[in-house]
């Protein structure tokens, strides 16, 4: 449902006639700050925002999301949000001990070459996923 939330109400096409009418930015701005005030997570509506976002550079619509007034409704939201506990939850970083626990049971077949490579790249480069 949260990834077609955005899709019903806010995608190109919602009114059923192609881009138009494509929504003002301060809608979208409302609608995010709507579905906040029913308790939605604000990692949640970072994605809705991204969906709405892909489906009008789909479209090839106006993106109502690149206006500064999304931003800083997605910002307030975070702020007022981080109070309450709802903030990203970091995670404990990999250490060499827990890279061999996941190297142990590879085989060495192709796949497993690929995937034992791509780990230690990772770690060695202290490349992080965004």
């Amino acid at each position: 449902m949260s990834v077609h939330r955005p899709i019903q109400t806010h995608g190109p096409g919602a009114s059923g006639e192609g881009c138009a009418p494509c929504p003002a930015p301060a809608n979208v701005a409302a609608f995010l700050a709507s579905e906040r005030s029913r308790g939605i997570a604000p990692k949640t509506l970072i994605l809705r925002r991204a969906a709405i976002r892909y489906l009008h550079r789909a479209a090839g619509c106006p993106v109502p999301t690149d206006d500064a007034c999304v931003a800083e409704t997605l910002a307030g939201i975070q702020r007022t949000a981080a109070p309450q506990g709802q903030h990203p939850h970091k995670k404990k970083a990999a250490t060499v001990q827990v890279l061999r626990r996941l190297l142990a049971p590879m085989g060495d077949d192709l796949p497993a070459l690929r995937d034992r490579a791509l780990l230690l790249v990772g770690f060695a480069g202290a490349l992080r996923r965004s």
